[in-house]
């Protein structure tokens, strides 16, 4: 089963499950002494990554504005030290950085459905 970090680890603190693995190419504060499947698999990567989106056709102005906000409370130590108990850590990009890191994964992920053969319908 593949869970994220913070299901996982609560289930692990609990003895109900045993954690083989995380699927982010480093260890997770949150579960202490579980390797990365990448230390099996080289180069799998495949991290949960929450993302706050505006509308297409915001003014840019009002995105680099939420932008700045965001990272004023992604800096913030003691969010910074919550998150990393749930097994998250923040990452402190700028709007132009999320954009490349967005186009990245669509690429990515667009490359792994045709490589797979996987249709969409309707």
């Amino acid at each position: 089963m593949i869970d994220p970090v913070a299901g996982a680890a609560e289930l692990s603190r609990g003895g109900r499950v045993r954690v083989l693995a995380v699927t982010s190419t480093a260890p997770s504060a949150a579960l202490p002494g579980v390797p990365p499947l990448a230390a099996t698999l080289p180069g799998f990567d495949v991290a949960l990554l929450i993302r706050l989106m505006a509308p297409a056709g915001t003014l840019p102005a009002v995105v680099q504005r939420l932008n700045e906000a965001v990272r004023v409370v992604t800096r913030d130590p003691e969010v910074q030290r919550q998150w990393r108990t749930q097994g998250a850590e923040a990452i402190d990009a700028s709007v132009a950085d999320w954009g490349a890191m967005v186009a990245a994964d669509t690429e990515r992920w667009a490359m792994v459905a045709r490589d797979a053969g996987v249709r969409v319908d309707g």
